[in-house]
């Protein structure tokens, strides 16, 4: 059952970034970009969770950006923590950067918009583009504003009713 919630965040993580009218090339090594007048630009994603002590949580985190980097076929999709753990946010965002891209999206990978989402990553993403000097962010809404989030809750509880 874990696999299967699994697969249907990443999904959910596919449809936040492709609602933000990034395209997907149909390539072996394929990039996000947008059309920007004459040029093209690259853009890198960092999908970022709080952190934790326990090792195991942050490989969960690894897991789920390698299975939505597989599914979306994007080549730069890297993993983040807002704290007690690396990747940071700042190391995500000069992975993407040293990879190529022109413009970093930052999803969070959180339920609601409270202060982490609000005050937390605006402020961390503000200070790792301070370190990379013309590379633009944009960060979507958090996991938990998508309305599919819903239909994971119905799976879940009705798989574990109907046991």
């Amino acid at each position: 059952m874990q696999r299967v919630v699994l697969r249907i965040l990443i999904v959910l993580c596919t449809i936040v970034i492709h609602s933000l009218g990034f395209r997907i090339q149909n390539c072996a090594r394929v990039d996000m970009r947008l059309k920007a007048g004459s040029s093209e630009e690259v853009v890198g994603v960092i999908v970022v969770d709080h952190g934790s002590r326990k090792a195991e949580s942050n490989e969960r985190l690894k897991q789920l950006v390698s299975d939505y980097k597989d599914l979306s076929q994007l080549s730069l999709v890297e993993p983040a923590h807002m704290e007690l753990s690396e990747p940071s946010i700042a190391t995500a965002y000069r992975r993407c950067v040293e990879q190529g891209a022109t413009r970093v999206v930052c999803f969070p990978f959180f339920l609601s918009p409270g202060r982490p989402v609000q005050e937390g990553i605006p402020t961390l993403l503000e200070e790792a583009a301070a370190q990379n000097p013309g590379i633009p962010y944009a960060i979507t809404d958090p996991l938990g504003m998508h309305k599919s989030v819903l239909t994971i809750i119905e799976d879940t509880v009705s798989r574990e009713i109907h046991q």
